[in-house]
């Protein structure tokens, strides 16, 4: 769905100082918006035994709506989002044994039975020293790689559907505007940010499972101080340079449903720097690093049998150049990205940092094949013919869709020939931070590390090529319009996904996505 929801970022919550916000005419609005999408995967080698996936198809629709108006004056709003309708069409993906069942992995589903999916229900008052809000509201900062709202706009490779959602009561302020600083100053746009949270739903924690059951229970102590974008208006008539960001960190308190506990500290720091001339070009340079540290009983290991620390850590930085092309547009974008991975699984330490899987890199290689993987591998190690007790939370190691254990470079070049069409091509090239393990096959060779497939686990991983084009159509009422966008790619293993007895393989993907908007406003 191409929309942002209203309180899609912690950086963008006062995108609008309060001021502002106040002259603002109270109106209501309403954005529906429709999407359902089939995905296919060609199957593909899981080890050196010849397990394999079959090609699957699946199709999967949601219907959201967002609204928003004022309830009192122009000081009281209230925001509410909700999913009617994330539904499995049909498809599932490939059955791999107990790990597939397990009840953690089905609960973190958006497309479970559930009737109805709440993402926002708020009030919030802007007063003349800030901002307060108080309900079901999405979490996101920075670029996303941790806290992640799944609301991104114009998303071309895959379909965000595992936003951070939390019961949460958040103030935020600009201090220095009360002395003072004019609000579009970098002082009178220096944030301080305070929240407490009971965490609805995020990677590692779902508080009611599809039946509406207590499951995870984390709350969640929450401090930002940053500096708020600029905003401008008019048109570009010299350079423009406005730079923005801060530190983020959360402290988090969670017992799992099974009674097992994990506190950690998450420190982010995030920076942007964009720049804009009146030729129409511009330069925005990103960065965004975060580092997890605690402890946890979730999962043991032979040098932790009661519970591991952690500590790990993530770094994403992008550089985007746009450009116009005659009465068209087009952008290149450089990414490079690093997740730390558990190159000892036997010390009393998880080292293991992923992203979300809502941040975009690439379409195919994170989102199905790695998952498909250690899944695999978490099923060997629950073979009765292999290890007769399995250690503690070994299904929880298998990934979800974001990078783990990894580096990578991308390169994507965008494009916007019409106003109606759009078109990307990217390359991504990921190696490993950490050894690609299989346990089976490491045991099996004395404790050399190697793959599923008895090779290094130590070097390439594979390159990944996507294309994706989009074309909106014309409106087919009022305020609405209908979308199509074309998406595939193709995974070229690397040595760690290959072996003296087989390999993973080229993986080829596609997906199709139809997509229906509609905006509603009006000036209650």
């Amino acid at each position: 769905m191409r929309h942002r929801s209203a309180c899609a970022s912690l950086l963008a919550l006062l995108l609008l100082a309060p001021r502002a916000t106040l002259a603002d005419p109270p109106r209501w609005t309403l954005h529906t918006g429709a999407d359902a999408w089939e995905t296919g995967i060609a199957g593909f080698a899981l080890d050196a035994e010849d397990t394999a996936t079959d090609d699957t198809l699946t199709g999967r629709a949601r219907l959201r709506t967002h609204v928003e108006g004022p309830l009192v004056g122009r000081k009281l709003r209230l925001v509410g989002e909700l999913d009617f309708f994330a539904r499995a069409l049909h498809g599932a993906p490939a059955a791999l044994g107990p790990v597939q069942a397990d009840p953690a992995i089905r609960a973190r589903d958006p497309f479970h039975p559930a009737p109805l999916h709440l993402r926002a229900l708020y009030l919030e008052w802007a007063g003349a020293l800030g901002v307060a809000r108080l309900g079901t509201q999405p979490s996101d900062w920075g670029l996303g790689i941790v806290a992640n709202d799944g609301a991104r706009d114009d998303r071309l490779f895959g379909v965000p559907t595992r936003g951070n959602v939390s019961q949460r009561l958040m103030l935020a302020t600009s201090p220095l505007q009360a002395i003072g600083a004019p609000p579009q100053s970098p002082l009178g746009r220096l944030t301080l940010l305070a929240a407490g949270d009971l965490v609805w739903a995020d990677e590692t924690a779902e508080l009611l499972d599809a039946g509406g059951r207590p499951e995870d229970t984390a709350w969640q102590a929450v401090g930002a101080l940053f500096v708020r974008p600029r905003t401008y208006t008019g048109p570009v008539a010299r350079l423009r340079e406005d730079v923005s960001g801060g530190v983020y960190a959360a402290r988090r308190w969670q017992t799992y449903a099974e009674g097992d506990r994990l506190e950690v500290w998450v420190v982010d720091a995030h920076a942007r720097v964009q720049q804009s001339l009146p030729s129409g070009a511009s330069f925005r340079y990103e960065f965004e690093a975060a580092r997890l540290f605690g402890e946890t009983d979730r999962v043991t290991s032979e040098g932790g049998p009661n519970g591991l620390k952690i500590n790990a850590l993530g770094a994403v930085a992008e550089m985007a150049w746009g450009f116009p092309m005659g009465t068209a547009r087009g952008e290149v974008m450089a990414t490079i990205g690093l997740t730390s991975g558990d190159a000892n699984a036997d010390d009393d330490e998880l080292n293991r940092f992923t992203m979300h899987g809502d941040y975009d890199v690439g379409f195919v290689l994170f989102d199905h094949v790695l998952p498909a993987l250690q899944l695999r591998a978490s099923e060997r190690i629950d073979d009765p013919l292999r290890a007769r007790t399995p250690p503690k939370g070994f299904e929880h190691l298998a990934g979800r869709g974001g990078v783990s254990g990894a580096r990578y470079g991308a390169l994507r070049f965008t494009a916007q020939p019409w106003a109606t069409l759009d078109a990307a091509a990217q390359a991504v090239v990921v190696t490993t931070s950490a050894p690609f393990t299989d346990p089976v096959r490491t045991f099996e060779r004395g404790g050399v590390p190697a793959n599923p497939f008895g090779g290094p686990a130590e070097g390439t991983l594979a390159t990944e090529l996507d294309l994706a084009v989009r074309w909106r159509l014309p409106e087919v009422a009022p305020e609405t319009r209908p979308a199509l966008r074309l998406t595939g790619g193709v995974v070229l293993p690397g040595a760690v996904l290959e072996g003296p007895d087989g390999g993973l393989g080229t993986v080829y993907a596609g997906q199709l996505a139809v997509t229906l908007d509609s905006h509603l406003g009006g000036g209650l």
